[in-house]
């Protein structure tokens, strides 16, 4: 099972590595020179180690190219999408609380909830969590709602 899931994530970095060398508009020869620099002629050839090294190098240059500082796409991280989705989980559950929200007060009730003082510094793991959390207490809010009335 470990060794199929570590196929796996091999094989989905081989395929990132190539999309970003494309993205990023690298000849041929770029990369025979990063290939080279790990001393194999293939990506089939690199550890996962050098693949995760190559991939976060070709997304700080795509990065610099397009000049987006931000790497949370390229880190593996959908940060910023699961902020949003946070956000849309806690207006939801103040909305079937029938209770007005601004956004200041999502973030503050996400902040709140995740023991980070700003929105923007919580964790992605930290992130999906409170969005499954608040989709539950939504569920079960809804589901007394239902049973009482």
């Amino acid at each position: 099972m470990k060794k199929e899931l570590y196929h796996k994530e091999i094989n989905l970095l081989i395929r990132k590595f190539h999309v970003l060398l494309k993205n990023t508009g690298c000849a041929e020869s770029a990369k025979e020179a990063i290939l080279g620099s790990c001393g194999v002629e293939s990506t089939k050839d690199l550890t996962l180690e050098q693949l995760k090294e190559a991939v976060l190098g070709l997304c700080k240059s795509q990065a610099a190219v397009a000049n987006d500082k931000d790497l949370s796409k390229c880190e593996g991280g959908t940060a910023d999408l699961w902020r949003k989705r946070v956000i849309a989980a806690i207006f939801g559950y103040y909305k079937v609380e029938n209770r007005s929200a601004t956004i200041e007060m999502v973030k503050g009730t996400a902040c709140k909830a995740s023991g980070y003082e700003n929105f923007n510094k919580i964790p992605l793991e930290r992130l999906k969590n409170l969005y499954f959390g608040f989709l539950k207490k939504k569920k079960d809010f809804e589901s007394v709602q239902a049973i009482t009335i």
